[in-house]
């Protein structure tokens, strides 16, 4: 089993690896949410609620790698308990806040695609609701705990794990609804437009954060499996970098996802299938009037048929009389 140092040191690493990938997709977001479609020119209208979510986001995922990385340098030297355990409760308020803007995000996705129907966003409001009580009965509940820690005791991360399970296991629900309408709509819109199999898949995964989702039940089986059959604790806290460090990526691709959808329509001028289908059933035929206008042609075609045939008869007359 691997100490609990080592561990810590071997999940710093991960973390700080996938924060470059989620550097290089923020830069990548925001070039999107403040620029023109082309060029590097500043838009008109910046939209700086999103802006400020962004840069949330980033400073919250800045100050977790920095307090993980201090909880790896304490761990090390033989910090006492109480300093370790506070700052272990500091990083699970900051990547409980981060799930949650980023649950928030896909949601809003949902929403806004379904034309702002709330019939199909309101079980996952409710659920959004739901883990947003149980974060902040986790961090009430570590605060409390906080002044009976004494330095005689052993560290134990997995205090209140049975919260953050049952916060991860919310979070799983409400992005396999939200990444199941997401993809349902993607499909339809694409499934006539000319791209090949792989801009197909990664527009797909951006669109509906499915690596979020999926990385959601690995971290769900690596708590489980860590806290029920104290198994090594190394799986644990790796698989929560891992998630974590997703929520910002997923964030940034899906906004990035957005951008480029609304340019395509701005440039193109394309509707979507779905628009494209209210215009056709939007067309009223009349029956009566087209078939009307039918017999008046048969019978002017008719008409022109007689003359001719008149015409025909008086020039084979005038033949025979000459």
């Amino acid at each position: 089993m691997t100490p609990t140092n080592e561990a810590e040191v071997i999940a710093t690493f991960v973390q700080a690896i996938l924060y470059g990938l989620y550097i290089a997709t923020l830069a990548h977001c925001l070039r999107w949410i403040m620029y023109n479609d082309e060029g590097w020119q500043l838009r008109k209208t910046i939209n700086w609620h999103l802006v400020s979510l962004t840069m949330l986001i980033f400073a919250l995922s800045t100050a977790d790698l920095g307090v993980l990385l201090q909880i790896t340098i304490d761990d090390v030297v033989g910090q006492k308990v109480p300093t370790l355990q506070r700052l272990n409760d500091v990083i699970v308020a900051l990547e409980e806040i981060t799930i949650l803007i980023t649950d928030a995000l896909l949601v809003y996705r949902c929403w806004e695609i379904k034309k702002k129907d709330w019939r199909v966003v309101s079980l996952p409001f409710v659920l959004l609701f739901a883990s947003i009580v149980v974060a902040i009965l986790d961090i009430v509940f570590r605060a409390m705990d906080m002044s009976k820690l004494s330095d005689s005791q052993d560290w134990n991360p997995s205090r209140f794990s049975w919260l953050w399970a049952a916060f991860i296991l919310l979070t799983i629900v409400i992005t396999s609804y939200s990444s199941y309408i997401i993809l349902r709509h993607f499909l339809e819109v694409s499934k006539n437009g000319k791209l090949t199999r792989l801009h197909r898949t990664c527009l797909l995964i951006a669109e509906s954060g499915l690596v979020f989702t999926a990385l959601g039940f690995l971290n769900i089986v690596g708590s489980v499996v860590t806290f029920t059959r104290h198994a090594d604790v190394l799986i644990a806290i790796t698989c929560d970098a891992i998630h974590f460090s997703a929520a910002g990526i997923a964030f940034d691709l899906l906004l990035i996802r957005v951008y480029q959808e609304r340019a395509f329509k701005k440039l193109t001028g394309m509707p979507s299938i779905s628009e494209k289908r209210r215009s056709v059933s939007g067309l009223q035929f009349h029956p009566g009037t087209v078939t009307t206008q039918t017999q008046s042609v048969r019978l002017e075609d008719a008409e022109q048929g007689a003359h001719t045939r008149d015409i025909r008869v008086v020039s084979f007359a005038d033949h025979v009389t000459q």
